[in-house]
């Protein structure tokens, strides 16, 4: 099952009427030119000295925003390579536990669900005042 979703995944992205290989070229080339200008510039502003003793320079506005376009193109990327392939009907669903197993584990601290806890704690006391 597993080779079949890589074999679409693939299809899916090497689909030239999709366009994902010029978004992947695309992401790249926006790395690589934030990783040129932060290697000129901690050139121009650091010593050799300084470097090796791991002084870093700061990250300018610009980096920040280059940087969050691609993390957003990547993210984006990704979803729309699972959307074409409908990667979310293909996953198995785990079936949940029943709810006396869930107020067992609960009631022994085995799981601490979180916010669940409180309406689940009113009716593990509510049954245990019903016994």
């Amino acid at each position: 099952m597993q080779a079949k979703l890589l074999e679409s995944i693939q299809k899916a992205v090497n689909d030239l009427t999709k366009d994902f290989m010029d978004i992947i070229a695309n992401i790249w080339t926006l790395l690589k030119s934030l990783e040129l200008k932060v290697i000129n510039d901690t050139k121009a502003c650091i010593s050799v000295e300084d470097q090796v003793l791991g002084r870093l320079i700061q990250r300018t506005m610009q980096d920040a925003e280059t940087l969050n376009c691609a993390s957003e193109q990547f993210f984006t990327l990704v979803n729309d390579v699972c959307q074409s392939v409908d990667l979310a009907r293909k996953v198995p669903i785990i079936p949940s536990y029943r709810n006396k197993v869930k107020i067992g584990h609960i009631a022994s601290e085995k799981v601490i669900p979180g916010v669940a806890l409180i309406a689940l704690t009113k009716q593990i006391d509510s049954k245990k005042s019903q016994k």
